[in-house]
Order: C-alpha cells, then structure tokens, then sequence
C-alpha cells in the first residue's frame, strides 16, 4: 500500500518538474505586438526592450505552460498593443516577496497645469486645470512633480479640462486606500497613451508563499468581449473596454484602482470577507455599464457619468457629474469612511434608490445634509417618499403603520428633520406595502 500511495505522489509531481525550465526564473519579459521597437521577433530573447517577442503566446511557449511557477517578481511588459492573441496566465507563486505584474508600456507627450480650479465637495466642483497644450478626452495624466496620476474626463472650454482625483503613482499599489495627491499649479505632466491589450484571464493559483496581488497596470484591456480575473487580482491605473469579472473567493487584496471603467465590472462572488475595491479614477462614458455583484467598495473621490451599481456594497465619496444619474439597485448599500467625505457629491446630479435596493447611511444631527451633498434624492425614481421608524417600517415584515406620512418630498433636509408630516426622521421609503424585494428605503438605521 505504502508503495502505491510513493507511486501515486510521484506521478503527479512528475509532470511539473517535466515543465520547469530556465524560463521560470527570468524576471523580465518584454512583448511588442505591434513592432514599436522596429525589432519585434519570437526568436528573439525577448528579455530585453531591444530585443522583444512578437506574441505573448511565444513567451508562454517558453515557459512551458500557462501555469508556471515563479519564484521571484515577474514582469511582462507590452510595448505595443496586442489585440491579435489572447493574453492568458495563470502562475503559482512561489515566493512571499513577489510580485508579478502585466504592464504596459505607455508612449508619452508632455504639458504642464497653467491655471487651476481645487476640488470642493461641497459644491460638486471638481478637480479642473488648464493645461498648456491640446490634450484629449480620457488621456491619462501623470503629474511628474506632485508625483500623482488621474484622467482627463470633461472638456471645460479650450485646454481647461475636469480630471479624477489624481493619486499617488507610488507603484504597485499594495493598500485598499492608496493616497490622493493634489494638482498644483505650474506641475509637469505626462500625457500617456496606454496599449491595448486583450486579456481573456489572469489567474493567481492560490498558494501558502505568497500573500501579493497579481498586477495589471497601465493597459487599455480591450480588444475581445471580456476578461475574467481571479481573486488576488488589482487592475491599476488601466482602461476597462470590456467586460471585467473578479471571480472566486479570496481574503486576498484585490480590485480596481485608479482607472477608466467604460465597460461593465462583475464582482461574481458572493463569499464573506471577499470584497472588490474600486477606488479612484471613475467611470467616464455616459450609458448603462453597470458594476455588479456583492461585496463591493466604492470610494476614493471616484467620477461617475449615468452610473448603475447593483448588489450589497460599501460607496464613499462619490462625485456625480452634473446632469447624471446615480441608479443604486438591489441589495443594502451603506456608506463607506475610508476616505472621510460624504456618500455623494454632485452640483446637480441625481441620486436614485430603485426597488429592492435599500441605501444606510450615518446617524446622527446633519449626516443626511453632509451625506447627500448637492444630489436630487429619488425612491423608486419618485422625488416624494413615506416615513417611519425601524420598529414599525422597516423591520422586513408587516406594513407601513397607519401614522406613516406619506407625499414627503424627498430630500436631505427633510431626512434629518423630526418625524412627522414634513420630516422623515432618518426613514424614507416607498408607500405601500413594506415587502424589501420590492420597496425601496433610504434610512440612518
């Protein structure tokens, strides 16, 4: 029996040790797609800038696998845009200390700010400078001299642009709440053109070496319908054009910071303790592209443009710009303090509750006002809702009770007003029947 159970734990050790190969520790890979260097050629060591494979498939190819095992940090650099193959990895590593990281390799211009407009919450204005040349909507900006990174997302009148909250480009970001940095006036800038890359899946085998994110960083993933990355994945700095899953459950940090979301975002997990950050960056493009799942934190003064978020999640300092809508759907949603600051702010967006979707937010004297900065409040798209308490209203059962005032015109003032025939004493919800597939709440209880 000893001998067959020998047997056995050989045989599968034998397939891996088949596969490792030198391949496994070198520490730079370098693919150009597109032949920016002039030189691109999967006979080449591709190891060098120099001297770059033409495919991503050729690397895999010398490693032997798509699931090879590195021990020391690893980086696969585009220097071009790679839409022609599927870029798929899915290693094990072996080393505590390591990080691998996808990264682009941006092609850059210079500006520098020569007027500037601060970011005040209070009145939903964002970060707004004027730059000294022409750039365009979405660049990606890299203050060199306040050393932080963000995107250009709204034209003002000539070279005066609104950009995200610009954020550290201390890299690879390895906390949940990397820090804003401010613009300054006079700074340098960078004006960076990402590759475009088609990511079908990166994977990080789970293993007891190591606790670090897998990176993709400084890519526009883009070129295919979607791309699936498993837990311990942080995409940074980078444009989402396609479809994005996180899937899996992990305790592992992971998420989506600083980036351009202009395509849908799945959080396909439903495990306690697993949670997607999004924090930064913001969602540029006006439409439908929802972020979806449970679990999910949204913070960091992230833009949003006709923004739809569905499933349990944690949202904090969420600018709107003005004239858009703000659709939470299903699940609870409460506020998030990672980055201080209010729920939402907006100089005239709208923020709408719809059915089944029930929004915390603090109590206390003032927090709907300091919560809801600027935004029209809707229930169920409805501007009026009725009040109640948490022992009679919102207890998951039963109906509204009869001294429920309904027709209450749904705003921050009138939410942290006393209960009564113009207040709604920190509960607001839709009328009728109190059924939480179907209603809509939002309560500091």
């Amino acid at each position: 029996m000893k001998r067959l159970v020998y047997l056995f734990v050989l045989w599968m050790l034998v397939p891996r040790l088949a596969l490792a190969n030198g391949a496994w520790t070198v520490a730079a890979w370098y693919v150009d797609n597109g032949n920016s260097s002039g030189n691109a050629s999967d006979t080449n060591s591709c190891q060098d800038s120099g001297h770059p494979c033409a495919t991503f498939a050729q690397v895999v190819a010398r490693l032997g696998t798509l699931e090879p095992y590195l021990g020391q940090s690893t980086t696969f650099s585009f220097l071009s845009s790679d839409t022609a193959e599927l870029v798929n990895l899915r290693p094990f590593v072996t080393s505590n200390s390591a990080t691998i990281t996808f990264l682009g390799v941006p092609t850059t211009t210079t500006t520098s700010v020569t007027a500037l407009t601060s970011l005040n919450r209070s009145t939903g204005t964002f970060w707004t400078p004027t730059f000294a040349n022409a750039i365009t909507a979405g660049a990606y900006l890299d203050d060199t001299t306040a050393g932080a990174v963000s995107w250009a997302y709204s034209n003002v009148a000539g070279n005066q642009w609104v950009t995200t909250q610009p954020i550290t480009n201390n890299l690879p970001f390895t906390t949940q709440t990397p820090a804003e940095v401010n613009w300054g006036n006079g700074d340098s800038v960078s004006v960076l053109a990402l590759p475009t890359v088609q990511i079908g899946e990166i994977r990080r085998q789970e293993t007891q070496f190591n606790t670090n994110p897998l990176v993709v960083q400084r890519i526009q993933i883009g070129g295919g319908l979607q791309s699936r990355f498993s837990g311990g994945v942080v995409v940074q700095e980078s444009r989402i054009s396609q479809t994005v899953v996180f899937e899996g459950c992990t305790a592992r940090f992971q998420g989506l910071f600083n980036d351009d979301i202009e395509a849908e975002v799945v959080a396909a997990n439903a495990c306690p303790g697993t949670v997607l950050y999004i924090n930064a960056g913001g969602q540029r493009q006006p439409g439908s592209n929802p972020i979806l799942g449970q679990n999910i934190q949204v913070d960091g003064d992230f833009v949003a443009n006709n923004f739809n978020t569905s499933g349990q999640g944690v949202y904090g300092n969420v600018g709107l710009f003005s004239g858009a809508t703000w659709t939470v759907q299903n699940g609870r949603t409460t506020t998030s303090t990672a980055y201080g600051g209010p729920f939402v702010y907006t100089s005239s967006g709208t923020l709408n509750v719809a059915a089944g979707a029930h929004l915390v937010y603090p109590a206390g004297a003032g927090k709907a006002a300091a919560t809801f900065l600027g935004a029209t409040l809707q229930i169920g798209g409805q501007t009026v809702a009725c009040n109640g308490t948490g022992s009679n209203f919102l207890s998951g059962a039963g109906t509204v009770n009869a001294s429920a005032n309904c027709n209450i015109t749904l705003t921050a003032a009138h939410l942290d007003a006393a209960l009564g025939a113009a207040g709604f004493g920190g509960g607001a919800a839709s009328g009728g029947a109190w059924r939480p597939e179907q209603e809509a709440s939002i309560t500091n209880f």
